[in-house]
């Protein structure tokens, strides 16, 4: 008796992908999942939004290379600005770093070859960078909630000096990374 063939194509793919490739897609579709049950939890929850989008998120896990990552990720901004009213500052951490995730487990996954080996020195240097960027994320969240919470006229200026800040924050550790 023989497998349907969708059962052994599947099998194939995970077997081609191998256990690396296998966890870097989870993490794609994993946030998927987080930012979309975040924002169904603040606004209306759709169950076939939900599941819309983590199928969504499998495609992109699935062909990393094309255009589908950029997909999800408007997919998951659109969510977030049509489903949640008011818009919620305070919960504006979660997509963002939901969309870093799926960005970086995009380009990971996109970039890892077949049966590609864990490599903990490349892994260091992909969660560094993206460490980076979110703690630089998550900076520029504290500025916003400040500002949101207490709406000075000095604001912009405010604003202006904290964008700079995480400008040069970036920088000097991305430098520091490199190096």
């Amino acid at each position: 008796m023989r497998l349907p063939a969708a059962y052994v194509d599947v099998s194939e793919f995970l077997e081609r992908i191998g256990t690396s490739g296998l966890v870097v897609r989870g993490t794609l579709v994993l946030s998927v999942a987080v930012s979309s049950l975040t924002a169904s939890a603040l606004g209306g929850y759709s169950t076939w939004l939900l599941v819309g989008l983590v199928l969504l998120g499998c495609v992109a896990a699935v062909v990393p290379d094309s255009s589908a990552p950029l997909v999800v990720i408007a997919a998951m901004c659109a969510q977030w600005v049509i489903v949640v009213r008011p818009v919620s500052v305070t919960w504006s951490v979660v997509p963002a770093l939901c969309v870093l995730v799926v960005h970086v487990a995009a380009a990971r996954a996109a970039s890892l070859p077949d049966h590609a080996p864990y490599d903990a020195v490349l892994m260091q240097h992909w969660l560094g960078q993206t460490g980076v960027v979110a703690l630089v994320t998550f900076l520029i969240w504290t500025v916003v909630v400040t500002l949101d919470a207490d709406p000075a006229p000095a604001g912009v200026g405010v604003t202006a000096l904290a964008f700079v800040g995480a400008a040069v924050v970036t920088a000097v550790l991305a430098w520091r990374l490199d190096s």
